[in-house]
């Protein structure tokens, strides 16, 4: 059998530095690029753990365990970015294409499809596949703690907590640009699977601009009638009767309309204004789940659970949406009330 037990692979840039210093920290075994490198592969390395997205591109020993890291597909991508340029010459790059076809115009974007694929291949199951902005740190450690029959004290969990982020970098230059990929569809699906967005990514199709709506004509001045001898007018009953309360009821049957101006009970009342505050409540704005910039649906069930508030395990992701906003807003209008700040 041989000595090295569990590998943790992925695409590179989806969290293996990060992952190698986190088990390093709560006391394991483990090593980053230590085992599989461009060029060779030591299953039999005398450690517990290798953490390294190359050796997705090896067969791996069946007696080895494997989980497989996975990232949004357009960080990955924005991380690699000028990495496949025909003119670079390194054994990393050169190690990908020597396994992979990759897009002239994509190739980032090949590489996570195609590595990914290699890497869940390997993983096998499901559960050994995780979302690194979903990293549960303390399942993480409880699970390689029973696997290699090893305590985690509280102080290596917490320096396993403080584990700074490796390869955090922005993404904005995909914006506008991914719409021509020619494997986008296939992107699409590998992304539902693990609920990863790619709306901010690809432009959604313009609206057409609705048609202006024509000015209103102005009113007319009402033309008051002349009396000849106003001293003797008698006032008008046409209009309604007024009671004995001084309210007026319209000759045509309509609501009591009391001096003040307010309807009386049973009356029918104007809509109250919207709440202040409404407008600055967004889904970004109430930071839910590990990227509170794009929530994930799992995120906003939990977030809507929490609250026991009623939604479908087959939402859409706008329609969750919609959900968290109405219970948002509701939120912030009861406690406006309560504290009589708000129409109740």
């Amino acid at each position: 059998m041989a000595k090295l037990q569990l590998i943790i692979t992925g695409c590179g840039h989806s969290g293996t530095t990060y992952l190698s210093s986190l088990l390093q920290r709560a006391g394991f075994n483990a090593f980053h690029e230590s085992a599989a490198r461009p060029g060779f592969f030591r299953p039999e390395s005398d450690q517990q753990i290798e953490v390294s997205w190359l050796a997705a591109g090896y067969d791996i020993p069946d007696d080895i365990e494997v989980m497989a890291v996975v990232r949004h597909p357009c960080d990955v991508a924005n991380s690699f970015r000028g990495f496949f340029d025909p003119n670079r010459s390194d054994p990393y790059s050169a190690f990908i294409r020597e396994r992979l076809m990759l897009n002239t115009e994509f190739p980032e974007l090949d590489y996570w499809l195609d590595w990914n694929a290699r890497a869940f291949e390997r993983a096998g199951d499901p559960s050994n596949v995780f979302r690194i902005e979903d990293l549960d740190i303390n399942a993480l450690l409880d699970r390689l703690a029973e696997k290699f029959r090893q305590e985690v004290t509280e102080e290596q969990r917490r320096a396993a907590h403080e584990t700074p982020r490796a390869n955090v970098r922005n993404h904005e230059y995909l914006y506008g640009t991914i719409e021509d990929y020619d494997r986008l569809e296939e992107l699409r699906a590998a992304c539902e699977v693990f609920e990863y967005s790619l709306d901010e990514y690809v432009p959604a199709v313009p609206e057409s601009e609705p048609e202006p709506e024509p000015e209103p004509e102005p009113e007319s001045e009402p033309e008051i009638p002349q009396d000849s001898d106003p001293g003797n007018s008698e006032p008008d009953t046409s209009g309604g009767e007024e009671s004995t309360d001084g309210a007026q009821t319209g000759a045509a049957g309509g609501d009591a309309v009391s001096q003040d101006g307010e309807a009386p009970a049973g009356g029918q009342a104007e809509a109250a204004p919207p709440v202040a505050g409404w407008d600055d409540i967004t889904i970004e704005s109430l930071e839910i789940g590990s990227k509170p910039h794009k929530p994930t649906r799992l995120d906003m069930m939990e977030w809507l659970r929490q609250r026991n508030a009623s939604y479908e395990t087959d939402d859409n992701r706008d329609t969750l949406v919609e959900r968290v906003l109405k219970v948002a807003k509701d939120e912030l209008h009861a406690a406006q009330v309560a504290n009589g700040e708000g129409g109740g």
